[in-house]
């Protein structure tokens, strides 16, 4: 059985964990046993892996603020060893997910937060994550303990499919860039094939949520249409897609009818490259066929129904594939930030600042949130309407101007705090 992203999404949006984790994630059937009992809370099994149970937890109208929900998983944790909990508020609308890593003596806690409206696929790509599958596991015994927890960590902790695209990524590389010419030596071309796949990856984004030309297969049908088996594609076609479609805001009528409708990218991406200026590549169509076929073998959250097994990829692929050759020139004094660090940076910031000015506004519960979340889930119409106005001024500057990785988690902390206004 395949993964269906789609079935996913649809499950997980209307809050369905019976259909989420048992007919599209192939998890067991809760355990006849009686789950933990939490003082305040209504805690229900909803599935379970290796014997790693699934717990809802209700405790009322809202859903309790952080130190409450970690409380709660410090009692369950005295008689399950591992567990994911899914916190909900009682309107089903709004849903927290706990999971914790143990590090030495203490819990590391990784929470994510839904709010119904929001399209989830920050949430798809760590669903698809826990899928089990049954062919992998046929013959031989149940799951383990041990291969649940590792199933958690890497849907919930680390992106495991994204490493295994990465090492593809690299492999790739290495096979198209002796097939470029016009540049004059390996360690130039091998520059020159990393700028190309990461305007064809970012484009190979776009297109799959329907944002060029509304069609999901745009590369490939301009490749099929404008490759001569030599360098047709590259500069029939991309040339004139990268250095004006993209890059410029005024397009005449002759290129809009070779590129057809394509958005206008106010940066630097889609520029001529400093080896573009210098030198003249030409880049047969064959480089593009192995790009292509690479990008095929996953899903980039479409709609469409191919085959999705290989696994989903989310827009934070463009900051993980440029933080992995960045890492590899310390020496020359390049870093990047790791996205756990550029989450946890951003909803500090920014949640720092919206507590810190609407102070003024709150009830005492609400002065000691410790987090906008758990402000909001306590507020009245006064408070909310003074957070919006806050947000509503707010800027993000990012002064680094790197892979955009902290732009990226502003905008998924922001996002989280309208949905739930």
């Amino acid at each position: 059985m395949q993964i269906q992203p789609e079935n996913i999404r649809r499950a997980f949006q209307s809050f369905d964990w019976k259909t989420l984790f048992l007919e599209e994630l192939l998890w067991n059937k809760p355990r006849p046993i009686q789950p933990p009992v939490v003082t305040g809370a209504k805690v229900r099994e909803v599935a379970h892996l290796g014997q790693i149970p699934v717990y809802e937890i209700t405790t009322g109208e809202a859903i309790p603020d952080t130190k409450a929900r970690r409380d709660i998983h410090v009692q369950i944790s005295k008689t399950t060893a591992d567990c994911l909990l899914i916190f909900v508020d009682e309107t089903r609308t709004q849903t927290v997910w706990l999971w914790a890593k143990r590090e030495k003596n203490r819990f590391a806690y990784r929470e994510s937060v839904y709010v119904q409206g929001q399209n989830g696929d920050l949430f798809l790509s760590k669903l698809a994550a826990l899928f089990v599958d049954i062919e992998a596991h046929s013959g031989s015994t149940p799951v383990s303990a041990l291969q649940a927890g590792k199933l958690l960590s890497n849907a919930l902790d680390v992106s495991k499919i994204t490493k295994k695209f990465y090492l593809e990524f690299k492999e790739v590389q290495l096979e198209i860039a002796p097939l470029i010419e016009g540049l004059p030596d390996d360690k130039t071309r091998a520059r020159y094939t990393l700028v190309l796949l990461h305007r064809l990856m970012f484009i190979y984004f776009l297109q799959k949520r329907a944002f060029i030309n509304d069609d999901i297969f745009y590369l490939e049908n301009k490749l099929e249409t404008y490759g001569d088996g030599k360098n047709g594609f590259f500069e029939t076609f991309l040339k004139p897609l990268f250095f004006e479609g993209f890059a410029k805001p005024d397009r005449s009528q002759e290129l809009l009818a070779l590129i057809g409708d394509v958005p206008y990218l106010n940066g630097g991406l889609f520029l001529e490259h400093p080896l573009e200026q210098e030198y003249s590549p030409r880049v047969p169509d064959e480089v593009f066929d192995k790009m292509l076929g690479v990008f095929k073998q996953y899903d980039w959250y479409a709609s469409d129904d191919r085959d999705t097994s290989r696994g989903l990829l989310s827009p934070e692929l463009l900051g993980f594939i440029f933080e992995k050759f960045i890492n590899d020139q310390k020496s020359a004094g390049a870093y990047y930030t790791p996205e756990a660090l550029t989450s946890y940076l951003c909803e500090r910031t920014i949640e720092d600042l919206i507590l810190d000015e609407v102070k003024i506004f709150a009830g005492t519960h609400a002065r000691r949130a410790e987090s906008v979340f758990d402000l909001i889930g306590h507020a009245d119409k006064v408070l909310c309407a003074a957070i919006w106005e806050r947000l509503s001024t707010l800027k993000v500057l990012d002064p680094a101007v790197g892979s955009g990785a902290f732009l990226v988690a502003a905008f998924y902390t922001l996002d989280a705090i309208y949905s739930q206004l």
